[in-house]
């Protein structure tokens, strides 16, 4: 993963940082002078919040993709990395912007591999369907961050917001904006503090 990283200022020479020099061990990095070493006990799990149908407004779809094709994966509009240390009992997060631009493998729609872009890494797992995407989408993070071990990974498609919201029993929001579809039974104002089961907070997090 060293070769992913750009340039730093160690003393009184630039370094790629990370190269493979004879001073850094495989697991080291440097960054701005300073060398990193990879904690290997470290566990980190890449949960993904799926979504194969973009809306851009009530009814209406912002892309779509032709039955059969290879372009079916969705997009992962939500990626947020699990880091769990063993040791501490301490689990932090990392969550990475669907927007943020990385280095994405595509395919073209008869699946036809087309070669590295530069693209939001929320695309990358529209390449392919099931397992497959889920895997790629797992090598594009990895790769944004200098290829560190992901271990493992969960998705979850936008059908699972009701069942697991009904599952606890609903959830308590303040609402962050207006949210007035009476069609979905939705009359939400922002700074209402609301509770809201399965079905509304589908609509909640879709509009």
């Amino acid at each position: 993963g060293k070769g992913h990283l750009s340039k730093a200022v160690a003393g009184d020479n630039d370094i790629e940082i990370g190269t493979s020099s004879e001073e850094l061990e495989a697991n080291q990095i440097m960054y701005e002078g300073n060398v990193y070493e990879l904690n290997e006990d470290i566990i980190s799990v890449l949960i993904m919040g799926i979504d194969t149908e973009a809306v851009n407004n009530v009814g209406g779809q912002s892309w779509t993709a032709e039955e059969g094709s290879y372009l079916n994966g969705g997009q992962a509009d939500t990626l947020l990395l699990a880091i769990i240390n063993p040791h501490d009992k301490v689990v932090s997060f990392l969550s990475i912007n669907r927007n943020t631009i990385a280095d994405v493998d595509v395919w073209d729609a008869d699946g036809n591999y087309v070669g590295v872009f530069r693209e939001q890494i929320a695309l990358q797992h529209g390449y392919g369907e099931g397992e497959e995407s889920c895997e790629r989408q797992v090598k594009a993070v990895s790769r944004m961050l200098l290829d560190i071990p992901i271990n493992a990974y969960a998705a979850i498609s936008m059908d699972a917001v009701p069942v697991l919201t009904d599952a606890v029993g609903g959830v308590d929001v303040t609402v962050l904006d207006d949210i007035v579809y009476p069609e979905y039974s939705m009359d939400l104002h922002k700074g209402d503090e609301v509770h809201l089961d399965g079905r509304q907070a589908y609509w909640y997090v879709r509009l």
